[in-house]
């Protein structure tokens, strides 16, 4: 029988033939389709191939070469040659470099930057290290040439900060053949300036003993060095108490200079306040009409102002009144001349020789008794520069022994 809808001269088809050809379509159908699928499933579960030398880099996957790989851009213009950009992922960098023997990141270039990093928020370039070598560091910068090995510009914060957590140096400046450790320089500020709020603000050291541990040179006519306080010293100067050395010393034509509306150089030491040596070793002036140029003072039997004069024509300590009618030297209590003390005239004498004494040409010796003999004076005071020595003269001999006291100056 005829299907329903047939034109003529079509072949009349039985239904049960009908049945198995319409089985047969969704056989070769539902074959196709799962073909598709496998397909697709076999390609999501396929290994990633490795692009070798020549063949085009293939994104999210290992590439492999042994040769470089170069972009080169020819234009004049565009923001970069390669850009890495990694927008949605936080902590995920945009370019890693990677090496396990030598450089990660390496960048060169003839007139520009060699590396640039920028950040708005934070570092423009960080490094890290896990090395705790002496001469190692987290970031490395070399000059071949004469240049800046390090260089940091700031418009208006610091140019160049180091900060330790728990290391003894937040800065650590090594210089070698004779160059400088950490130099600071500035047209109008401070060269180098040191802040610490619980510590010292700038400390040197050194293990040379011609050398000084801080160096202050001015080469316009100013201070070398200067200290300033508030209400503490404006310099201090400490030396080991059971050493030789000196808490403070000054070298030139004027050892010390020191100017005060009060004091103008003020000193405690144990042994001397103040010892000063040169061609002026302590110089003191005071602005103040009432003032004191220098004043030294010292406990127990420590000396306020010591003067040592080393040659034989040199003064350990001069004192001049250099207006008419002042005052060279005035002491207000006792003064103690190691060129003085007390000779006794034997009983039946009437002289008395004191030996070792320091005599020159110019020495004058002032004698007088210290006890009260009816008809006896000092008839002579005789200095022996060849002999050192000096004889005290009675006028006649003594019936019991008696004091003379002596004193030698010049």
């Amino acid at each position: 029988m005829k299907r329903q809808g047939s034109k003529p001269g079509d072949v009349p088809i039985a239904q049960g033939e009908s049945e198995k050809k319409t089985s047969r379509r969704h056989l070769i159908a539902g074959a196709t389709g799962g073909l598709a699928v496998l397909t697709a499933e076999s390609l999501a579960r396929a290994v990633p191939a490795h692009a070798a030398n020549g063949d085009a880099v293939t994104l999210g996957q290992t590439n492999t070469e042994t040769d470089l790989t170069q972009i080169e851009h020819t234009g004049q213009f565009g923001d970069a040659v390669f850009k890495a950009l990694s927008s949605n992922s936080p902590g995920v960098p945009g370019l890693i470099g990677q090496s396990i023997t030598t450089t990660g990141v390496r960048g060169i270039s003839t007139d520009g930057d060699g590396v640039f990093g920028q950040s708005s928020n934070t570092n423009g370039v960080h490094g890290v290290t896990s090395s705790n070598g002496q001469t190692e560091g987290a970031v490395f910068a070399e000059n071949s040439a004469g240049g800046n090995g390090v260089r940091g510009t700031s418009v208006s914060g610091t140019g160049v900060r180091g900060e330790s957590t728990g290391g003894p140096q937040g800065v650590l400046g090594l210089g070698s053949s004779g160059s400088s450790g950490v130099r600071g320089q500035s047209d109008s500020g401070y060269g180098v300036f040191g802040i610490s709020t619980s510590s010292v603000g700038v400390s040197g050291q050194t293990s040379t003993s011609s050398l000084a541990a801080v160096l202050g040179t001015n080469l316009g006519g100013g201070h070398g060095v200067e200290g300033t306080s508030t209400t503490g010293d404006g310099v201090v100067g400490n030396t080991d108490m059971s050493g030789s050395g000196n808490g403070v010393r000054g070298n030139g034509p004027i050892g010390v200079n020191g100017n005060g509306t009060s004091y103008g150089v003020f000193s405690v030491g144990g042994t001397a306040g103040v010892h000063g040596e040169g061609t002026e070793g302590v110089q003191g002036a005071s602005t103040s009409l009432a003032g004191v140029g220098v004043h030294g003072s010292a406990g127990r039997s420590g000396t306020g102002v010591w003067g040592e004069a080393l040659g034989t024509t040199a003064v350990g300590v001069k004192a001049n009144g250099l207006v008419g009618g002042s005052t060279a030297l005035q002491v207000n209590g006792k003064a103690v001349f190691s060129r003085s003390g007390i000779l006794t005239v034997p009983m039946g004498s009437d002289q008395a020789t004191q030996t070792g004494v320091d005599l020159s040409s110019a020495s004058l010796v002032l004698a007088t008794m210290q006890d009260d003999r009816a008809g006896n004076f000092v008839r002579a005071a005789v200095p022996s520069v060849s002999t050192s020595s000096l004889t005290v003269l009675l006028n006649k001999k003594v019936t019991s022994p008696t004091k003379v006291g002596w004193m030698v100056v010049n």
